[in-house]
């Protein structure tokens, strides 16, 4: 399966995980199990990178918030270092809260996507079952004319 194969080539990287998704996308839109199951893998792999970075960067934040309060304990320059990390702290709020948003984007998208699949799963059962009812339905009538006709057949003097 290609979503497996580049799902394994990935090397840390976000080059092969979204083409990997998209595999997996088109195998779960056939009803494959593993390509779901794979297709949620590789979400989560996203996921936990974004979140790996975002921690990062939370953490390099911090350290710079940190170094900011020894300066602004060492200087006269309160006012400008308490400005400064106003805006450290608003960007880790920024990021958290837009972190948050793009799980629930992502999740949301998952769920809509298995929804919209199964609808069109059921649409296409009942379309192939109507299908075979019409069949169905035009052998009987034949088989009820045929029946007749040998009925009345018989029913002739000869």
């Amino acid at each position: 399966m290609l979503g497996e194969f580049f799902e394994s080539s990935d090397s840390g990287q976000y080059k092969s995980l979204p083409i990997a998704e998209n595999w997996y996308l088109i195998g779960s839109n056939n009803g494959n199990k593993n390509a779901e199951l794979g297709y949620e893998r590789v979400l989560e792999t996203q996921f936990n990178n974004r979140r790996a970075n975002l921690v990062s960067s939370i953490t390099v934040l911090d350290d710079q918030i940190d170094e900011d309060i020894q300066q602004s304990a060492n200087s006269k320059t309160d006012f400008f270092n308490q400005k400064q990390n106003r805006i450290s702290s608003d960007i880790i709020i920024t990021s958290f809260l837009l972190m948050c948003v793009l799980f629930y984007v992502t999740v949301k998208r998952l769920v809509t996507h298995k929804k919209t699949g199964q609808k069109e799963d059921l649409n296409r059962q009942l379309a192939h079952q109507t299908k075979k009812t019409r069949t169905l339905q035009r052998h009987l009538a034949a088989a009820h004319f045929q029946l007749k006709k040998i009925k009345t057949n018989f029913k002739k003097p000869m």
